[in-house]
C-alpha cells in the first residue's frame, strides 16, 4: 500500500494499520495545528489525544477499544478533546471505520471539527440575541439607517411612542422625518 499520496486527500483523515498511524491528511494536520506528517506517521493513534489523558495507557486503551470495534465491523463515533501543537484544546468528533474486510487491521479515522464551529456560531447567535434585546428593549428611541439613509431597523420604544407602525417607519428614509428642533451637528456630519 502506498500512503505517500494520502496527505493530499482534501478531508481530515488518518489511516491506521495495526494500531499505528500509516498516513495523515494535510486537513487533519491543520486541525491538530501541525504541518509535519512525520510527527504522526509510525506513532500509535493515542498520540493525537494522549496529552489530555493524565495516563498515556488510558489513551491507548480508549483508542484500542475504538479500533477493535471498527475492525469487528462496528464503526465508532466519539467526541474527544485534542490538544493542538500550539497548546489550544479543541473538541472534535472521531469516527473509526474499517476500510474493508479485505484489509483487516486497517482503520480509517475521520475528524469532524465542526463542533468548535458550532460552538462559535452558538456564541455569536447568543451575542446577537443579547444585542438585539438591548436594542429592542432600550427605552430611548433608536433606529438604524443604511448608507442611503433608509430606516432598516427600529426599536420597540420608537413604535410605541411615534404613533407609526413598524412597517410604516421601515418604509421611510431619514428625509421623511420632520425635525422640529435640533442641537449639534447634522446627520451627514455624524455619519462621516
Amino acid at each position: 500500500h502506498d500512503d505517500s499520496e494520502f496527505g493530499k486527500i482534501p478531508a481530515p483523515l488518518l489511516i491506521i494499520r495495526q494500531g499505528i498511524i500509516a498516513g495523515i491528511s494535510d486537513c487533519a494536520l491543520s486541525i491538530l495545528g501541525d504541518r509535519a506528517q512525520e510527527h504522526y506517521t509510525g506513532e500509535k493513534i493515542a498520540r493525537i489525544f494522549a496529552p489530555i489523558q493524565p495516563d498515556r495507557r488510558r489513551a491507548e486503551d480508549i483508542a484500542g477499544s475504538a479500533i477493535r470495534a471498527a475492525e469487528a465491523g462496528h464503526p465508532v463515533t466519539d467526541t474527544v478533546r485534542i490538544v493542538r501543537t500550539d497548546g489550544a484544546e479543541r473538541d472534535v468528533i472521531l469516527t473509526f471505520r474499517q476500510v474493508s474486510s479485505d484489509e483487516p487491521g486497517t482503520i480509517l479515522i475521520g475528524i469532524d471539527d465542526t463542533l468548535s464551529l458550532k460552538t462559535e456560531i452558538g456564541k455569536l447567535h447568543r451575542l446577537r440575541l443579547r444585542e438585539e434585546s438591548f436594542f429592542q428593549k432600550n427605552p430611548a428611541l433608536m433606529f438604524i439607517l443604511d448608507t442611503s439613509y433608509r430606516v432598516i431597523e427600529i426599536n420597540d420604544a420608537w413604535v410605541r411612542l411615534s404613533g407609526y407602525s413598524r412597517e410604516q417607519v421601515l418604509s421611510m428614509k431619514l428625509s421623511d422625518f420632520t425635525v422640529l428642533s435640533r442641537t449639534g451637528e447634522t446627520v451627514e456630519v455624524a455619519v462621516r
